[in-house]
């Protein structure tokens, strides 16, 4: 038992020693790894510091000797060159082509986009091309004196009523027969004038309800122009009436279009002729005022138009054909 107990202390003992060598052998190869790591850094050749400042105080020294030469040296003169401009005949004659061009080019476009003047003066023209045809349509009064047939040594009560005509050619005035029918007195007015002129008749024609005025005072006829006839109108072609329409005074322009041209009964003398339909309103006043195209050319004479219930704006218009 007492032997066994002395060789486990000394057992341990070994173990400890072993221990201890060992961290010390590894100690050891630690350092000597350090070691050999800097002397391979420090073999690496580096430039000596001495040759560093030689070489810094070298490149200052010829910077600056350079900087004094630029100094003392005299600025050189900058010439600026003009560019070669070719003269030869034949670059002129391409640069007046080019030249050429442009201005055609230019003359074009004007043409497509008018100026404001030219459109200043197309303005101007269609008003005065409105104007004439306003001043050219008459009003005209008449005091209806019908015969009394039952006795005839007197009349009926008189009647009066107010009408539309428009200047021909020779001093005349066109309008519907019935609008001067059994006429004690006659009288017209023109456009924007409160003075009436005393007219007269100098034919008539019942069965196409026409009748043409004359008017004795030359005074009456100044700033005024005849209408011109145009063609037959085209259907769904737009036209125009002018007239004085009961509703106002001045002069009134309804818009419409062609809706038929055929054969209508006259109410005037109940005969068939020619007539054109028209959807514009034609209304007690317009009677003998001229309906005209686009181009403020007659077509026709408003006479009549359908009055119903169950119509509406249908008016009749006397065919150019048949004046």
């Amino acid at each position: 038992m007492c032997g066994e107990s002395y060789y486990v202390p000394a057992l341990f003992v070994i173990i400890d020693s072993i221990v201890k060598m060992t961290f010390l052998l590894s100690l050891i190869l630690v350092l000597g790894l350090l070691s050999s790591t800097e002397s391979f850094l420090s073999s690496i050749q580096r430039p000596p510091t001495s040759s560093l400042v030689k070489w810094a105080k070298k490149t200052s020294t010829t910077t600056t000797k350079e900087t004094e030469q630029a100094m003392k040296k005299p600025p050189k003169k900058v010439v600026a060159k003009s560019p070669k401009i070719s003269t030869s005949s034949q670059d002129v004659d391409e640069s007046l082509e080019i030249m050429r061009s442009l201005l055609a080019d230019l003359e074009k476009l004007d043409g497509d986009f008018p100026s404001s003047s030219k459109k200043s003066d197309k303005l101007q023209q269609e008003q005065e091309k409105q104007t004439k045809l306003l001043n050219s349509v008459i009003r005209v009064h008449c005091t209806h004196s019908v015969p009394n047939y039952n006795m005839p040594w007197q009349r009926q009560k008189q009647d009066f009523s107010t009408s539309t005509g428009f200047i021909l050619n020779s001093k005349q005035i066109l309008t519907n027969a019935h609008a001067v029918e059994y006429g004690s007195l006659i009288q017209v007015k023109k456009r924007q004038s409160e003075k009436k002129f005393s007219a007269y008749v100098t034919a008539i024609s019942h069965e196409c309800d026409l009748a043409v005025l004359a008017v004795e005072d030359d005074s009456f006829w100044n700033d005024v122009e005849a209408l011109a006839f145009g063609e037959l109108p085209d259907l769904f072609e737009d036209v125009s009436v002018v007239g004085y329409p009961i509703g106002g005074d001045s002069v009134s322009i309804t818009s419409g279009v062609v809706s038929r041209i055929e054969m209508q009964e006259y109410v005037q003398a109940s005969a068939q002729l020619l007539a054109i339909q028209i959807d514009a309103a034609i209304n007690p006043g317009n009677s003998g005022g001229p309906v005209v195209d686009a181009d403020n050319k007659v077509i026709g004479v408003a006479f009549q138009s359908l009055s119903s219930e169950e119509t509406e704006n249908i008016g009749y218009v006397i065919s150019n054909r048949n004046c």
